[in-house]
């Protein structure tokens, strides 16, 4: 039996989820210091530990609420330097590969869909979401 560990979150009431190899922190919102022409969904940069990275609405990212800035995912900046808005953590678990369905083309961004307390969790695809964000971005984040 392969598993695969994953952070669960809260968003807008929906629940997401990144693989947790992805994320190096989870930390209350601060302050995000507001950069001019970006798409809706970048908050601006916040600052962990001397290093700036680019903060997402995961709300407005995923086509749904803006959030209201309260806990943010924070990748390893090893991955990528971008961090998201998220309403809270649910769980950090192990899921069976075999208990994830492929997701279908109309979450642009989600990889793949499992139960968790009889609830859909949509997990948020790496490359999928790098892509988008390059694609809004004109080639390159």
């Amino acid at each position: 039996m392969q598993t695969e560990k994953l952070l669960i979150f809260r968003v807008c009431g929906k629940l997401y989820a990144f693989k947790s190899k992805l994320i190096g922190e989870v930390a209350n919102y601060d302050t995000a210091y507001h950069l001019p022409l970006m798409p809706p969904y970048v908050c601006g940069l916040i600052n962990r530990y001397s290093t700036p990275f680019l903060l997402f609405d995961t709300g407005l990212l995923m086509g749904l609420n803006a959030l209201v800035p309260s806990k943010i995912a924070v990748f390893k900046d090893s991955v990528e330097k971008i961090a998201f808005l998220i309403d809270e953590i649910e769980d950090i678990v192990d899921i069976n590969i075999d208990q994830m369905n492929r997701a279908d083309s109309a979450e642009d961004m989600v990889e793949m869909v499992f139960k968790f307390n009889d609830q859909d969790v949509l997990l948020i695809g790496y490359d999928m979401l790098i892509a988008r964000v390059q694609n809004d971005f004109g080639g390159g984040i």
